[in-house]
């Protein structure tokens, strides 16, 4: 609070963010977290509610949970006044929201966010939801249920994420659902973090025709990727016959990493399968030397 400067900025912000994920925010009162959020600075919002949740992760905290509700339209009743709150912020409280309750696996919190993976809209006269927003809802499902998705009472959350994530489809609507796959492996992948449960991950691998590759985005390949290896987390190995082992046939037999030096669209899918590869044996050995 005495290094609060007199106009927020950028920089406070972070300091705000260092404070919380170092577990200072604990005891913040809530005078003072109604100064910072106050005059809706946008870094210091996103900042501040990151920051307290993760000081804060794992407890369920009545005051935060209300702190955070009031910056989540999804968290709000229906028919509730409009706050005017910035999607970066939302979306940073979806994130908060998912901290906050790391491996409790409440069902509420599960099931508003299963909502938000694929929403369209905020709020029904609001703008329509990015990407990242999506993507965020994803991860703190994931951490709400952090490798607990074997566990989980309601098959219909891992149905449904399982459609999202891997649902292939010949047309798309003017909204782009393929924006709510990436939150939906998110979840998936922090579900079943090193579970080893071959069902899902087999479900999760990639086609082996290169049709079928033709309709996902290159990116979703590569979380694809690593969903599977995270799932699968003692199979991997830090060898070039790993990673080759893990490649398509069809884009083993068509390129090679050492003949590629121009990119174009036509290679992204297998360059896109070696990095979800390589960052998987990054996580996988990270810290090993």
């Amino acid at each position: 609070v005495f290094n609060k400067p007199p106009i927020l900025n950028p920089q406070h912000a972070g300091f705000l963010l260092g404070l919380g994920l170092n577990g200072h925010l604990r005891k913040l009162e809530e005078w003072h977290i109604y100064n910072y959020l106050g005059p809706k600075h946008n870094y210091t919002s996103v900042g501040l509610l990151l920051g307290m949740s993760a000081s804060l992760k794992g407890t369920m905290d009545v005051k935060l949970t209300k702190v955070l509700s009031v910056h989540v339209v999804a968290l709000l009743p229906i028919g509730s006044s409009d706050l005017n709150v910035p999607l970066s912020v939302q979306t940073a409280g979806l994130i908060g929201i998912g901290l906050l309750y790391l491996e409790t696996q409440h069902r509420r919190m599960t099931e508003v966010l299963l909502t938000q993976i694929s929403a369209n809209l905020v709020n029904n006269d609001m703008e329509y939801v990015n990407e990242g927003y999506r993507l965020a809802s994803g991860i703190a499902l994931g951490y709400i249920n952090l490798g607990k998705g074997q566990l989980t009472k309601d098959s219909h959350v891992i149905d449904q994420l399982l459609s999202l994530a891997i649902s292939i489809r010949d047309t798309q609507t003017p909204q782009e659902f393929d924006k709510s796959c990436g939150g939906a492996i998110m979840a998936l992948m922090f579900m079943f973090l090193k579970t080893n449960n071959y069902e899902t991950a087999a479900k999760l691998s990639l086609p082996s025709t290169v049709q079928l590759l033709d309709y996902i985005r290159p990116d979703f390949l590569m979380l694809r990727c690593l969903c599977k290896n995270m799932i699968m987390w003692d199979n991997i190995r830090p060898t070039r016959i790993w990673i080759n082992s893990q490649i398509p046939v069809c884009l083993r037999d068509q390129y090679d990493i050492k003949d590629i030096n121009l990119l174009d669209s036509d290679n992204l899918p297998y360059i896109n399968v070696i990095g979800g590869l390589c960052l998987s044996i990054g996580v996988r050995y990270a810290s090993s030397s």
